[in-house]
């Protein structure tokens, strides 16, 4: 990986392989004091999207920890209709950051299973209003 001196062989070897996926538009991996380690985009954006990413967790993890002490905020997911993003921030450690396109025979998929969901509940309301009428009629 071209841009990636401060990654050990073992964290490279995974970035490959997330990044191998055709989904995956890029990672960014930064270190405890939040300096870029790794990324796979190009740095305006990969500083633009770090920082918003990473103090965005700082709030979540507070709101987390002032519902419960002793809980404490690991991951996170955020979706939009096009991108999904992962961002892992532990109190120490890397930080990682995911982004995905969401891929459109995903979302059909899944558009797919609601309609067919909703044509089932009038499919069974048909059926019970039927056995009410012959019953009415009998």
């Amino acid at each position: 990986m071209e841009n990636s001196p401060n990654v050990s062989p073992m964290e490279e070897v995974m970035l490959k392989r997330i990044l191998a996926n055709p989904t995956v538009e890029g990672v960014i991996v930064t270190n405890e004091q939040r300096q870029l380690q790794y990324t796979s985009l190009n740095n305006n954006v990969t500083f633009f999207i770090a920082s918003k990413l990473l103090s965005f967790g700082d709030i979540a993890r507070s709101a987390i920890r002032d519902i419960d002490p002793d809980d404490n905020l690991l991951t996170f997911r955020l979706r939009t209709r096009e991108k999904e993003m992962m961002v892992i921030t532990p109190v120490d450690g890397m930080q990682v950051i995911g982004i995905q396109k969401i891929t459109s025979s995903s979302s059909i998929l899944a558009k797919q299973k609601q309609e067919n969901e909703y044509n089932d509940n009038f499919a069974h309301e048909d059926l019970m209003q039927d056995e009410r009428t012959d019953s009415i009629t009998k």
